[in-house]
């Protein structure tokens, strides 16, 4: 799992930056945790992972997921870019959420 979350997180700035994703400011925090889990502090990572969640958030009106990301290579069209930018973004909050701390109570 640890290389899923480094390889996804990777792949996603990789991917944000290349199709110019107009919040640089958001793509720098998830460029941050990327930097936490290279130096292996998943710890971080989370706490970076949950900064950006309340700071540009997911899956609401006007969050992160709702700015677009711009076609750069001439065989990309929207369609393919946005589908490919969705799913990049679900997994990987996916396998950041599964780094939360478990309920000492279970």
């Amino acid at each position: 799992m640890y290389y899923d979350r480094l390889h996804l997180t990777r792949t996603l700035v990789k991917f944000l930056r290349e199709h110019k994703h107009p919040n640089e400011k958001c793509v720098d925090i998830i460029a941050d945790c990327l930097s936490e889990l290279e130096k292996d502090r998943e710890d971080l990572a989370y706490k970076v992972y949950e900064h950006f969640r309340s700071s540009c958030g997911l899956g609401r009106m006007g969050c992160f997921d709702d700015q677009g990301v711009s076609t750069v290579y001439d065989h990309e069209n929207g369609e393919c870019v946005e589908t490919i930018y969705r799913a990049l973004l679900v997994r990987w909050s996916q396998v950041m959420m599964s780094l939360a701390p478990k309920d000492s109570n279970k």
